[in-house]
């Protein structure tokens, strides 16, 4: 597997690493598949995936506690990162939650350190500071952040100590939008970019042009959709893909992705194929309910603020209204739905990436 740094003063990673969202649960635990979740991780790194990301959050913590199990031994073949929760970023809560992270991991130090999601109601200036006494006290070697936009980025670097060598963040040929303004910051500023969801969570397009397009090139270079969508993201200067993969054949699918290389042509064709831009729906032609919106931290009125502070939001997901045309059906991004609906009211355009039915 090739190596990279990750951003200008980072560690040096795998080129693709492994990412750990639902193995050991979602959001509380599940222990059925203990055994091959664990086996899964270790078979990534014989594979060459050392770059392995978590989170406190991911199953309650019990994600974190596979990760441990799977990389006992082996500690210096790897780089662990791992995230600490926005409800988490006041300082003594920063320094319970490492503590936590480190137990349950089982190692002593936590190569990259990262805030989940910004939390507006707490200053940015106290998690990194926390976060910056972590690195004196040898708990943590780097410190990074995630889902965070340009305007929060600003902020960050501002006022942190040492130097925040990563953003983690979605990317993929669905959800190019960052290339409009994220991936250009983080060039910059000489960090690096992680791309969470690289295959659009199983979402590979299965008919029209986009379709043809990723089956024509993997055909072209006898390989897989997948590893065509890799291997165009990881080309990306200073991107760095983190796949989810439970069984071993999509491990072997990952880790090979790298081990050809797309022309100018098939470049070309992804970029023609897949627009970087979403669509700007007006708010009261989405569809969405507001059941636990009350348990989201930060909330929508935190993230209303920072919207009307000139934050831009990642695009909602919607799909087209089966029984209502000219109306959509929210499947993803509620939280900044109804923090847009606040901040700007209804009629304002939401940005919006549509999916199609398949």
């Amino acid at each position: 597997m090739i190596r990279t740094r990750l951003g200008k003063d980072g560690p040096f990673v795998s080129a693709i690493g492994l990412g750990t969202w639902g193995l050991g649960g979602r959001f509380t635990a599940d222990a059925r598949h203990d055994d091959l979740c664990v086996d899964a991780i270790r078979m990534g790194l014989d594979l060459g995936l050392t770059l392995i990301d978590t989170a406190e959050a991911y199953g309650a913590g019990h994600t974190e506690r596979l990760v441990g199990r799977a990389i006992r031994g082996r500690r210096s073949d790897v780089c662990i990162a791992t995230k600490v929760s926005p409800e988490h970023l006041r300082p003594e809560d920063v320094v319970r939650a490492v503590e936590g992270s480190l137990g349950r991991l089982g190692i002593d130090c936590i190569d990259l350190y990262q805030i989940h999601w910004p939390n507006s109601s707490v200053p940015i200036e106290e998690s990194l500071g926390a976060m910056d006494r972590l690195i004196e006290q040898g708990k943590v070697r780097f410190i990074g952040l995630s889902n965070f936009g340009c305007r929060g980025l600003a902020k960050a670097l501002s006022c942190a100590g040492h130097p925040v060598v990563a953003l983690q963040t979605e990317y993929n040929l669905f959800d190019r939008t960052i290339e409009n303004d994220l991936l250009p910051f983080c060039r910059k500023a000489g960090m690096g970019l992680i791309a969470y969801s690289p295959l659009d969570q199983g979402h590979s397009p299965t008919r029209g042009m986009a379709a043809e397009t990723l089956a024509g090139i993997a055909e072209k270079h006898g390989r897989t959709v997948a590893q065509v969508i890799l291997n165009w993201l990881a080309r990306v200067q200073g991107v760095v893909p983190i796949p989810k993969a439970g069984n071993p054949a999509h491990l072997r699918e990952n880790a090979a992705a790298l081990d050809f290389a797309l022309d100018e042509e098939d470049v070309g064709a992804v970029d023609r194929a897949f627009a970087p831009r979403p669509a700007a729906i007006p708010a009261w032609r989405v569809r969405a309910d507001t059941k636990g919106l009350e348990n989201f931290v930060p909330g929508p009125d935190d993230l209303a603020r920072d919207i009307v502070a000139g934050e831009a939001i990642k695009p909602i997901r919607v799909v087209p209204a089966p029984d209502d045309p000219g109306r959509f059906d929210l499947v993803e991004g509620k939280l900044r739905y109804w923090a847009w609906v606040r901040a700007m009211g209804t009629e304002r355009a939401v940005p919006a990436l549509v999916r199609q039915p398949a």
